[in-house]
C-alpha cells in the first residue's frame, strides 16, 4: 500500500510538472520542481541509490511527458539532482525541516545547473546570465519551500503503513 501511495504521489506531481499548472510568469516562468521534492521525500529515510532511482525515472518521465527532445538530458539530471544531496546527509540532521528546505534546494539547482551545463556544451545557449541565475534561484527557492511539507507528509504516510 506504502509504495502504491507513493507512486500516486509521484505520478501526480510529474503531471504537475509536466503540464506547468504551477507556474508563475515570471522570468520566463519559474515553477517548482515537485517531482524533485517528492524524490528528496523518498531518498532522505532511504538514501543515496533511491534517490538517484526515483530521480532517473523522474527525469525520463518527466521528458516524455512534456514532450521534450531532450529525454537523456532530463533523465541524467534528475539520476544526478536525486542521488548527489542525499549524499549531505552526514552533515544534517535531515529529519528537520530546515534541512529539508537545504536539501530540496540543492536537489533543483543542480537540476538546472546540469541541464544549462548541458545546454553550454552544446552551443544553445551563450553564456550564463543574472536572469539565468535568477530563475535558476527561483525554481529551487519554491521547491525548497515545499519539500518540508512533502517530507512531512511522507513521513506520515510510512508511519501509517
Amino acid at each position: 500500500m506504502k509504495k502504491l501511495a507513493q507512486v500516486g504521489l509521484f505520478a501526480l506531481a510529474l503531471l504537475i510538472d509536466s503540464t506547468r499548472l504551477i507556474n508563475i510568469p515570471l522570468w520566463g516562468g519559474i515553477h517548482p520542481l515537485l517531482f524533485s521534492a517528492v524524490v528528496v521525500s523518498f531518498a532522505v529515510s532511504a538514501g543515496a541509490f533511491t534517490g538517484g532511482l526515483w530521480g532517473f525515472i523522474g527525469g525520463l518521465s518527466f521528458g516524455l511527458l512534456a514532450g521534450n527532445p531532450q529525454v537523456g538530458l532530463l533523465t541524467m539530471a534528475g539520476f544526478l539532482s536525486g542521488s548527489l544531496p542525499v549524499l549531505l546527509r552526514p552533515l544534517l540532521f535531515w529529519r528537520r525541516w530546515t534541512s529539508q528546505v537545504v536539501l530540496g534546494f540543492v536537489s533543483v539547482l543542480l537540476f538546472n545547473l546540469v541541464v544549462f551545463m548541458v545546454s553550454v556544451i552544446r552551443g544553445e545557449t551563450n553564456g550564463f546570465s543574472w536572469l539565468t541565475g535568477l530563475r535558476m534561484t527561483s525554481d529551487a527557492v519554491l521547491t525548497a519551500i515545499i519539500s518540508p511539507m512533502v517530507c512531512a507528509g511522507m513521513a506520515r504516510l510510512e508511519a501509517r503503513h
